[in-house]
């Protein structure tokens, strides 16, 4: 299949992605076997492309066709080119990864990102630090990000302490994604693509872990930061 598919993707001052959903489309073609072309982009570089419509990366072109948001690139692949092997097995596969999506980046992703913030300004290119410092400053709405890494730790305390107390489930956020992962095995639902679909959520091939990944409350959106 020749390479007429376009990945935008977006890039550290390293050249690689730290963004587990730009890794979600990655798999997603590798599974399906479709050739495609990397298109390494800044922070800052986003706008300057398709005119200013999208403000989040990945974002995959093919033909006439251009769109961002990985869930609907993952099932437009699936459109696109059916004869190639399927993402999820079955439509409730689909909907089960789907609402695990839901729960797992409000309840585990957006309150580690006060400590990942700094690893993500250390490891952006240089020419992309400064915009990346202001917008999540401003985000965050404090004076320096470096702020943010104790209060993310007194968080944590609390939470601990809470749990311990019995009125709080913090310390066991692990669960839903064992439960939910146990349940699709159980129903015969749980395909190889839509495991590696879950847990691109929380780490980035060649990163180990997501600690510098630039995910979505960066931007309050469903996809790697702008």
């Amino acid at each position: 299949m020749t390479a007429s598919v376009r990945l935008y993707e977006l890039v550290l001052e390293s050249g690689r992605s730290a963004s587990p959903f730009v890794w979600r489309i990655r798999y997603a073609l590798a599974h399906k076997g479709i050739a495609y072309q990397s298109v390494p982009l800044g922070f800052i570089e986003i706008p300057q492309f398709f005119e200013g419509r999208f403000k989040t990366l990945p974002i995959i072109e093919n033909g006439d066709t251009v769109m961002a948001e990985s869930w609907d690139i993952a099932e437009y692949l699936d459109r696109a080119f059916p004869e190639q092997p399927q993402l999820f097995s079955s439509p409730t596969e689909r909907s089960m990864v789907r609402l695990f999506d839901q729960w797992f980046l409000p309840a585990v992703v957006r309150p580690l990102l006060p400590v990942l913030v700094l690893d993500v300004y250390n490891a952006a290119r240089a020419v992309d630090r400064p915009y990346f410092r202001e917008s999540r400053e401003a985000r965050f709405k404090c004076d320096s990000i470096w702020r943010s890494i104790p209060s993310l730790g007194a968080r944590r305390r609390t939470t601990r302490t809470t749990s311990r107390s019995g009125s709080s489930n913090g310390s066991r956020a692990s669960r839903p994604c064992r439960c939910l992962l146990r349940t699709m095995k159980c129903c015969g639902v749980g395909s190889t693509a839509a495991s590696i679909f879950i847990r691109s959520s929380s780490a980035a091939p060649g990163r180990g872990r997501s600690s510098n990944s630039d995910v979505r409350a960066f931007t309050g959106r469903d996809e790697s930061s702008d």
